[in-house]
């Protein structure tokens, strides 16, 4: 580490001084070859980097990926969590940006969604790859790690002992696998109302159901949720409101009587 170290001392903010190509030392350091072999000193080299310049973690790609940064390469690659902690740490945002890949001819929402470039999915399919045989434990940790970013913003916890994964997987698209895992193991949560919003699940899968592209991905998550609780479609959205979920998948999610 001597070198990179010297180097650190004189200019940390080397670490996101991009190339010609546009990659910075930390996208090289996170990038497949050196991450893949479960490198202790890998990353430790990446963490390094982390810790002399936080914003390099925020840095994207100008050509090739575009608007990848380091942290999609992380989730790429099945980075430690100590790495995916560190760059959260310095950006939790991070967990709900999604890249631009080359294809120019269909719009960005198109390759956002088909190519299935959202730091969840990129993480949880290259854990799949990966794992063998799986270690859903560790798999598990590094996707809460991520959902926790998403939904409150940052992955520290505070006073707020328990955090409601599945609310939060409610609220934020995942793979249809691992929420179909999560709703498995945490059957329980599914009656519980995030402590901070009083939203149930059922009704966080409803507001942020989107358009024809996901209705198909909406209406299976609901439909798990209702399953396992159904008193929930009579839980209006508010206290004291007379707004069901009915109301809103209808009026507002353009829902037809079949759906």
């Amino acid at each position: 580490y001597r070198a990179i170290d010297a180097i650190l001392q004189q200019d940390p903010s080397l670490v996101g001084q991009p190339n010609a190509a546009s990659w910075t030392p930390l996208h090289l350091a996170c990038e497949k070859r050196l991450l893949w072999r479960s490198n202790v000193a890998s990353c430790e080299i990446v963490l390094r980097l982390i810790a002399a310049c936080p914003g390099a973690v925020s840095v994207k790609l100008q050509s090739g990926y575009k608007a990848k940064t380091p942290f999609h390469i992380a989730c790429d690659t099945n980075a430690s969590i100590s790495v995916l902690q560190a760059m959260l740490r310095a950006d939790p945002s991070l967990a709900v940006q999604g890249y631009q890949g080359d294809d120019t001819s269909s719009s960005r929402r198109t390759k956002f969604r088909s190519n299935g470039q959202t730091p969840l999915e990129l993480l949880w399919n290259a854990q799949i790859r990966d794992l063998q045989p799986p270690r859903l434990k560790d798999s598990l940790a590094k996707m809460e790690l991520l959902l926790r970013a998403a939904y409150r913003g940052t992955i520290d916890n505070g006073d707020d002992e328990w955090f409601p994964i599945v609310c939060a997987a409610c609220s934020i698209r995942c793979p249809r696998d691992y929420i179909s895992r999560l709703l498995t193991i945490h059957q329980d949560q599914i009656s519980m109302p995030d402590p901070q919003t009083g939203h149930l699940p059922l009704h966080l899968a409803i507001w942020n159901a989107k358009d024809d592209e996901t209705s198909t991905y909406s209406a299976f998550v609901m439909e798990r949720l209702i399953e396992h609780y159904p008193a929930a479609a009579l839980i209006p959205f508010h206290p004291g409101s007379r707004i069901l979920p009915l109301h809103v998948l209808v009026a507002d999610r353009g829902m037809t009587w079949h759906q």
